[in-house]
């Protein structure tokens, strides 16, 4: 075997399996788990064994093989969903974790080792969230997500959202590679150098989040809210959806006798009809609702219909369809007469979709990709909404209040939770519905990167979950109310209002795009150099050709 080449059972091979193993052991899985701080020098033995490759094609390939059993050790829960979807993803996300490394190879090529380290914090945070901003992206595929339990540690996510954490473990992986090369070289470590940035790069952190969590105020405003867990098979619901929503009305019937919350909260699509344009089912509804007495903010269906054909965009003439289904959220307040529901505002629809799923990338501009959508039992290709829509109530106290209801897969777009508070929003009840997983760790891997929202936005999370994990999470990241895990229950807890606006919030990207324009203008400086050098090498052949 030559001196690159890669087998991962070899003795050559084993910096990549041990790198691989410590990056996808670190991301969220059950409680009693916690791994995370692996990932602070899963880089380590890979870029080391990496360093004395010099064939651009034993790069990439050792990298993506690498990549590939990140995503089979720390992902394997997603192929329970949709054994094809699940193994397609490991591919495409190894893809897109080796992309960075493409461009560290042509930074160090250009402009040698030392500076494509030093770029290598840049080039991930980039590509990190340049690869988020594109229709077909996969929100989990982040190495800052693998420290989302840790939220003693991470809490400047309120600065620079999960992008600052890439780069700080990023950073912090280059740094520990310098130490060893140091090591290796001169065996010693010098302090100033080396072992004083690591202690810093540990210190300042815990003291930004010690500085947090002591001046985190007392709650001005909260109110007391109802989550409802109906615990129902996802691949069942639609096939008997009166029994479906016969459930959650039992089961919040149930919990009333007992308590008087300011606001029930149902999980995705817990009305599986399209509830907005049902007038028969509101009426059924409403002497339910106004018996209770409490605002219900409720995930559900909603139609769009196209009456002309001209109208109608380009996917649904080619599905021969006059109507787009969206996945959609409402609140229902009790109505005065008893009898029917009024909304308390606009219906809100799913903006960020799973790709494959729920809607084909890249399938308005060319309807032929809708071949490629998985059943996931729910409708294909759904309709995609273009307002971070909130609501607004009251409370019997004459509270007003404004609650955002993002939709399952929106949990992992920071940008798009930014926007609900941007609006207005005081809290967030975050509708979802994870029985797809079964009984893997997917449910508590997403529930922690829950918490990073929490932190960004510095709000308080109602996570109510059809089968997952139902929750409240604080505004710095703690759950401190849950629910059993694969059980109809229902839980009531008292959650924060607040009206503050974190640095992330009010600039969402603008670290990201900071390291982007830097990365760009690296990419620019190491091409220019590979010009020059080969500029260089032409010029020494003529020189030599001309001597002849």
């Amino acid at each position: 075997m030559g001196k690159s080449g890669f087998h991962p059972l070899s003795e050559r091979g084993a910096p990549y399996l041990l790198s691989a193993l410590l990056l996808g052991l670190s991301y969220p899985s059950y409680p009693y788990v916690r791994l995370e701080l692996f990932a602070w020098v899963w880089m380590v033995p890979m870029l080391l064994a990496l360093k004395p490759v010099t064939s651009f094609c034993k790069f990439v390939r050792n990298v993506y093989l690498t990549m590939l059993m990140v995503f089979v050790c720390g992902m394997s829960w997603l192929v329970m969903a949709n054994v094809l979807g699940g193994v397609l993803l490991f591919f495409i996300g190894s893809l897109v974790f080796t992309v960075p490394f493409i461009f560290f190879y042509l930074i160090r090529r250009a402009l040698g080792w030392r500076i494509a380290l030093w770029t290598a914090p840049l080039l991930w945070t980039s590509w990190d969230w340049l690869y988020q901003q594109t229709e077909g992206s996969f929100g989990w595929i982040s190495i800052g997500l693998s420290q989302s339990n840790l939220n003693w540690m991470v809490q400047y996510a309120d600065i620079t959202g999960v992008w600052g954490i890439t780069f700080w473990l990023t950073l912090f992986n280059v740094l520990v590679v310098m130490a060893f090369e140091e090591w290796r070289a001169t065996k010693r470590i010098w302090v100033r150098r080396v072992a004083l940035p690591l202690g810093l790069m540990i210190l300042l952190p815990l003291a930004y989040s010690a500085w947090v969590f002591t001046r985190a105020a007392q709650a001005d405003k909260q109110i007391t809210v109802l989550l409802v867990q109906p615990n129902i098979d996802p691949w069942q619901k639609m096939d008997d959806r009166a029994a479906s929503l016969e459930k959650c009305i039992a089961l919040t019937r149930h919990a009333l006798a007992t308590t008087k919350p300011d606001l029930i909260i149902w999980p995705e699509t817990a009305i599986p009809y399209a509830l907005p344009h049902d007038q028969e089912l509101k009426k059924e509804l409403g002497p339910i609702i106004a018996r209770w007495s409490t605002p219900l903010l409720t995930g559900t269906l909603d139609l769009r219909t196209y009456a002309e054909d001209e109208a109608r965009p380009p996917l649904l003439r080619d599905e021969q369809r006059d109507f787009d289904v969206f996945n959609a959220a409402t609140l229902l307040v009790p109505a005065a007469d008893k009898h029917t529901v009024s909304f308390a505002g606009e219906v809100y629809h799913k903006q960020v979709l799973m790709p494959f799923l729920e809607r084909v990338p890249f399938a308005d501009r060319l309807p032929s990709l809708t071949r490629l959508a998985a059943h996931f039992g729910e409708v294909q290709n759904m309709g995609r909404g273009d307002l971070a829509t909130s609501f607004s109530f009251n409370t019997g106290a004459g509270q007003s209040v404004r609650v955002a209801a993002p939709i399952c897969y929106e949990q992992l777009y920071p940008a798009k939770m930014a926007e609900f508070v941007r609006g207005g929003a005081e809290m967030f009840a975050l509708l979802t519905n994870e029985g797809w997983w079964s009984k893997t760790h997917g449910q508590y891997q997403l529930a922690a990167f829950t918490r990073l929202r929490s932190i960004e936005t510095r709000r308080t999370i109602a996570r109510c979950a059809n089968t997952g994990l139902t929750c409240l999470i604080d505004p710095l990241g703690r759950t401190y109310e849950q629910a059993p895990w694969w059980e109809a229950r229902t839980l009531t807890g008292t959650v924060r209002l607040s009206s503050e606006t974190s640095l992330y919030v009010r600039y969402p990207d603008y670290f990201p795009k900071a390291c982007l324009w830097l990365s760009l203008s690296l990419l620019m400086a190491a091409l220019a150099a590979e010009i020059g050098r080969v500029r260089m090498k032409i010029q020494v052949k003529g020189d030599g050709m001309m001597r002849k």
